[in-house]
């Protein structure tokens, strides 16, 4: 018995108040069989229960592209032009402290 009969990748963008969710589901040949995309906004629904993709068109076409630029960037990212790594402020610390991080 196979639990998962498919393969899927996700991914997402996200700014303060509204989560584009981008799902690829694979057939058994390697091809895109469906390709999803699910808009919540999250400040009236942190549950995300509500998907508002076909009401919220011109956004959706507009996280979608930020979502295409940032697949694009990472795919082409090699890492060889990483500076090395900076010590933190404190200000950045105590921020990071405040929101919960250390």
């Amino acid at each position: 018995m196979q639990l998962f009969p498919f393969k899927s990748t996700n991914d997402y963008v996200r700014t303060k108040n509204w989560k584009l969710i981008h799902e690829t589901i694979w057939n058994e040949a390697g091809r895109i069989g469906e390709d999803t995309y699910e808009l919540y906004n999250l400040k009236d629904d942190p549950d995300e229960l509500h998907n508002l993709v076909s009401e919220q068109s011109a956004l959706t076409k507009e996280l979608k592209e930020v979502l295409k630029n940032w697949k694009e960037a990472a795919a082409s990212f090699t890492g060889e032009n990483l500076s090395s790594p900076k010590t933190l402020s404190p200000e950045i610390i105590e921020q990071a402290k405040e929101h919960g991080y250390w």
